[in-house]
């Protein structure tokens, strides 16, 4: 059952902080990385991809929550292109 509206958190707000937490942690140089600002940024970033997540899914009737998976692809079926007649025969492949 869906919520009633004014249990819905606003999406406007949800991913402009999304967007705001996203853009903060991309103007961090590399050199910051691991650092405490590094990890207060990413926290952040995390928090908001996820409350615009969980709000996505209730705009979907609260569907089962899709479980995440890594995936990986074995080095060997990447193939990457010399020269542009190799990149058609390359993506080809794929097609």
């Amino acid at each position: 059952m869906r919520p009633l509206t004014s249990d819905m958190p606003n999406g406007r707000e949800l991913i402009d902080e999304l967007d705001l937490a996203t853009a903060r942690m991309m103007a961090l140089s590399v050199d910051r990385i691991g650092t405490a600002e590094w990890k207060e940024a990413s926290l952040r970033q995390q928090y908001a991809f996820n409350k615009w997540r969980e709000y996505l899914h209730q705009l979907a009737d609260d569907r089962v929550l899709a479980e995440t998976t890594d995936v990986v692809v074995p080095l060997t079926e990447i193939v990457i292109p010399v020269n542009c007649s190799d990149k058609a025969q390359s993506l080809s492949a794929y097609s």
